[in-house]
């Protein structure tokens, strides 16, 4: 059984996050500006107040020096306030008892050796087996999509018919750039995440079971199942291993897309 792995993170800011950077900008020059306006208005009222009470009583431009200066720490203390975050409230506190309710026992098909007519069943099996490791971390499980699923098959097949086995295609293809092109990426104005994980194995060794055990004892494969921000995945599998490395013995090859934005 060989294993390789490639995550992929990519940021993007997109515009609810901008406009509320503009608006810290905005506060931040607003509050300099006051700041500035308090100091000339002190510095003329102090020259007013000295020719027109030589005992230099200021009394006449302290309440607004601290008017200001209050007003201009307020809007500062905003743009600190939690209530600015752009980032949601957690919900780790809730994911294991939602994982829990939706994970069964045990996953049909984890133990089959894949054929033609059993394809989908293996997917599902892949999809269950991997949800199952995000439940018993707390993690969000994920959702098939078939753009996903269009993105990793394609690849399953060019390695399994081209005879390779690496994340970049023959033609320069990479996860990104066959995610991109299904749709899944729909903006280039959002923030996302994507990864994958490809896996083969002859005999016994190509069950879902087997693959995905492989991938959870690898770390870079362990992170993309149980990483936070994948919220969809897709699956490919073939049942012709590359050649040049199977030998020619029955197995399948597998490839695992994750996205989420």
């Amino acid at each position: 059984m060989r294993v390789r792995t490639l995550s992929v993170f990519l940021l993007h800011l997109d515009a609810p996050l901008l406009g509320v950077i503009a608006g810290w900008a905005g506060v931040v020059v607003i509050a300099l500006a006051l700041c500035r306006a308090a100091a000339a208005g002190d510095h003329a009222a102090a020259h007013s107040a000295s020719r027109a009470h030589p005992v230099g009583n200021a009394d006449s431009f302290v309440p607004r020096r601290s008017v200001v200066v209050a007003l201009a720490l307020v809007l500062l203390a905003m743009m600190s306030s939690p209530a600015w975050a752009t980032v949601s409230p957690g919900t780790r506190g809730i994911k294991a008892h939602v994982a829990a309710r939706h994970v069964p026992g045990s996953c049909a098909g984890a133990e089959l050796r894949p054929s033609s007519i059993d394809l989908n069943l293996i997917r599902a099996a892949i999809l269950c087996l991997v949800n199952r490791e995000r439940a018993a971390q707390g993690e969000r499980l994920l959702a098939p999509d078939m753009r996903l699923q269009h993105a990793a098959q394609s690849h399953t097949d060019s390695m399994a018919y081209r005879d390779y086995f690496e994340h970049v295609g023959p033609r320069g293809d990479t996860p990104l750039s066959r995610i991109r092109a299904t749709g899944y990426l729909y903006s280039s104005q959002i923030s996302y995440e994507v990864g994958e994980n490809i896996g083969w194995g002859t005999l016994w060794e190509g069950t879902p079971q087997a693959v995905v055990a492989s991938w959870m004892a690898s770390p870079g494969h362990r992170a993309n199942i149980l990483d936070a921000r994948f919220r969809s995945t897709g699956i490919g599998v073939s049942t012709h291993p590359p050649f040049s490395l199977a030998r020619g013995q029955a197995g399948a090859v597998y490839t695992q897309d994750f996205g989420g934005y």
